[in-house]
């Protein structure tokens, strides 16, 4: 009964640690954030999820070099943790600019877990960023699927950067599906409000363009990038 009563307090213990950890979060706390996630590791040093939080929240707080320490410190008591790598990688690859320590990092992820969505949309980020347009769409129809079949909640940014890749590849049809999809769950994205418009555009619909560049430039009045894709658009519409 002892024992069974010591878990509940310890469960407990953790899931109030948690709690807080996700407050500060929440509230830019990041110093704070990262006490209590130090609090957590002391408290479940064989949780890889412990050292995960605390990696992200160092991250997170602008803290990059510790949290590459605490993710290489983490691999060696976790070395078959997918999340670990991708994490690491995302570090190295934002932040240190190395894409190539980057890379690693996601294909070994990848081969702990195949369906990793993160490993395979940041590899198609690398992908795009190279210009490698085939190979980016392709990482990201598969960090889609894997989104898709996780049934959680959508990840929308993942959505989008699928769209982006059907667009540089010029398959503006199944772009446009998509972003019509995403301006209805994204109403206040200007990013994927305007690149809707874009694919209006693209495939002659000019009006609806024209509609979507006028939302965007409400929303920022200020950007000439918005008020030129307006007064093209614009154009294209009169003179039909």
């Amino acid at each position: 009964m002892r024992n069974i009563i010591e878990c509940k307090q310890s469960d407990y213990r953790k899931r109030r640690l948690k709690d807080r950890i996700w407050a500060y979060h929440a509230l830019g706390m990041h110093k704070e954030a990262i006490y209590e996630c130090r609090k957590l590791v002391r408290m479940v040093p064989n949780d890889a999820d412990s050292f995960i939080r605390l990696g992200y929240q160092c991250d997170e707080g602008s803290q990059t070099s510790k949290a590459i320490r605490y993710y290489r410190f983490a691999l060696k008591k976790f070395p078959d943790d997918a999340y670990i790598y991708t994490n690491l990688g995302f570090c190295y690859e934002r932040y240190k600019k190395r894409p190539d320590l980057a890379r690693v990092c996601y294909e070994k992820a990848l081969a702990l877990d195949p369906t990793h969505l993160w490993a395979l949309n940041n590899l198609g980020t690398i992908f795009q960023k190279e210009g490698d347009r085939d190979s980016a769409l392709r990482y990201y129809k598969k960090a889609w699927y894997s989104a898709w079949c996780d049934g959680g909640d959508e990840e929308y940014s993942v959505i989008h950067n699928l769209a982006w890749a059907y667009f540089r590849c010029k398959v503006y049809r199944r772009a446009w599906v998509i972003l019509c999809y995403l301006v209805h769950k994204c109403p206040d994205s200007e990013s994927i409000q305007c690149d809707f418009g874009v694919v209006n555009y693209k495939i002659g619909a000019y009006s609806r363009a024209w509609d979507m560049f006028s939302k965007v430039l409400s929303m920022k009045p200020d950007s000439k990038y918005y008020r030129r894709l307006y007064r093209v658009a614009q154009k294209k519409v009169v003179t039909q």
